[in-house]
């Protein structure tokens, strides 16, 4: 559910104007609640003309020491590093070490189509270049891997398209430019990161990362199941300038409003790095509109568990950071209430008082439904007394019942309202809003589906599977009829019958073949064979 709809979102909210003697009491109040409820791990930060004028840590950065988050705390921001990236490619342009239509072959000889692919279209995420982070990725991601076994497996992922006929975003850009960074300044791109950036801002908690050492204040990250698990780390040889930064949220804020008041590069090239054109992505920075002409202009990142959002409101002079290393409630819906705060809007603060509903009422809201405007169908299914929504390729999600038809999933926030009498269902997500109507054989297709799986005694699959080829253990439960595979640190995903003993999930194109006299799986997965064992 962690990837629930991919769907560049725009938010169309009416903003009032900042006020000077905002106390932001509301906020707090509201993050409180996430705290008190254990739904946050995380910290928030609003900078105005360059000075914090909030800051607030809530939940722990390592909860076995009991350690809380503090202001000061820093944690892996993901894919923000892009924007850092972003900006020094520009300082080096503006420096002449480097062009932007300048072609990557002179670096790369070796990747596809490198002669035609420049440094602009790295940045745009408009060179082609496959992604190196598939699924395939979390069966290495958390060993050490060479600056030439990286390139390797960019190479040999190959392009998705010719040069600057679609786009694609694509960490792979990022790591090359991540290497040119380093042979322009002939130095680790840690060591340029903090003479470009840290050194002239005088950042205090902002660094390339390297194993988490909570001893240092810095935080781990957290999945929840029924407790709260510490997620696998990436190792940070290989994110670079695609993930690899560690920060906090007021520093957040400092850098964006630095790129953004001209302390880091020229006005001309912060004009090159927004989007241009028809474009919703510039070089690692989008635009998010709004109405009155305001816009915001930053970038989201996850890595492990961590969630982060940066937002910068040009013509207010005020950033918003928001980052989480455990969430069990929407990054996105904290942002908004953090947006809505600075410019007096109203936004209401979080229950989490919800309702029990019987097995047999449930009833009327089960089934497929559907909309043109989706490119997925949504299957509303049960176990028990619990509805779940069952997304493609993705693990079911329980909705938590709050009421009058209305359902939810805090946590990516998700809300859905049922009209049973009219086979209708509202589907709303971080701004993005669907009606969707049931399919008319919805129904039989999802009795005959309870049916055929009922049939198959699926525990004798479950467990913990175990290969020394792999990094990572392979958990298999059960959730009601559904069968449900998750990697160590990883989203979880449904396998669905195929035939006997043999389950795949199309979506990331894997198989599993199960040999359950023998305590074994066959794992297969593009060109990934494994044999696993099962865990006494």
């Amino acid at each position: 559910m962690k990837y629930l709809l991919t769907i560049i979102t725009i938010l169309f909210i009416s903003y009032g104007s900042y006020s000077q003697d905002r106390d932001f009491a509301k906020l707090d109040q509201f993050l409180t609640v996430l705290d008190d409820n254990d739904r946050f791990h995380g910290s928030v930060a609003v900078v105005k003309g360059g000075e914090a004028i909030y800051s607030r840590a809530l939940g722990f950065a390592d909860i076995g020491e009991v350690r809380r988050n503090d202001p000061n705390t820093k944690f892996r921001v993901g894919s923000i590093s892009k924007t850092f990236t972003a900006t020094m490619i520009m300082q080096a342009v503006e420096k002449g070490k480097l062009g932007l239509d300048q072609s990557i072959d002179q670096w790369f000889p070796r990747i596809q189509n490198a002669e035609k692919i420049t440094v602009r279209q790295l940045l745009n995420h408009k060179s082609g270049i496959t992604s190196f982070t598939d699924r395939n990725y979390f069966t290495w991601h958390t060993q050490p891997q060479t600056k030439d076994a990286l390139l390797d497996t960019i190479v040999n992922k190959g392009i998705d398209f010719e040069p600057n006929t679609d786009f694609a975003y694509s960490n792979s850009n990022y790591v090359l430019l991540s290497f040119i960074l380093e042979d322009v300044y002939g130095k680790s791109y840690a060591k340029v990161l903090n003479k470009q950036i840290v050194k002239p801002l005088k950042l205090k908690n902002t660094h390339y990362g390297s194993a988490i050492n909570t001893a240092n204040n810095e935080a781990l990250s957290y999945t929840k199941k029924e407790d709260w698990k510490a997620a696998a780390q990436d190792d940070m040889s290989i994110p670079k300038g695609a993930g690899g930064i560690v920060s906090t949220s007021t520093e957040l804020c400092t850098f964006i409003s630095a790129l953004f008041n001209g302390q880091l590069i020229q006005q001309a090239s912060l004009v090159q790095m927004k989007p241009a054109g028809d474009d919703s992505y510039g070089f690692a920075l989008y635009e998010t509109e709004f109405e009155k002409g305001m816009s915001g202009w930053g970038h989201g990142g996850n890595i492990d568990a961590f969630a982060s959002d940066l937002i910068y409101f040009e013509e207010q002079d005020i950033s918003i950071a928001v980052i989480s290393n455990g969430a069990e409630y929407s990054v996105h819906d904290v942002m908004v209430a953090a947006k809505r705060e600075v410019f007096g809007q109203a936004y209401e603060i979080p229950s989490f008082d919800f309702v029990t509903m019987s097995s047999e009422k449930l009833d009327q809201y089960l089934g497929t439904y559907e909309t043109v405007d989706l490119p997925m169908d949504l299957t509303i299914t049960k176990s028990a007394d619990t509805l779940k929504l069952q997304i493609p390729g993705q693990s079911p999600g329980a909705l938590s019942a709050d009421g009058n038809h209305q359902f939810s999933i805090v946590k990516y926030g998700v809300k859905i309202t049922f009209e049973p009498e009219n086979d209708k269902m509202h589907f709303e997500q971080q701004g993005m809003k669907f009606e969707l109507t049931l399919k008319a054989e919805a129904a039989q297709e999802t009795t005959e589906s309870v049916i055929a799986t009922n049939n198959v005694d699926l525990d004798q699959y479950t467990g913990v599977y175990e290969s020394a080829e792999l990094p990572i253990d392979l958990t298999v439960s059960a959730e009601g009829d559904q069968l449900i595979g998750k990697g160590d640190g990883q989203p979880s995903f449904t396998l669905s019958s195929v035939g006997t003993h043999q389950y795949e999930n199309k979506e990331i194109g894997l198989i599993i073949t199960f040999v359950p006299a023998e305590k074994k799986l066959n794992f297969i997965q593009g060109e990934a064979v494994f044999e696993m064992s099962l865990k006494e």
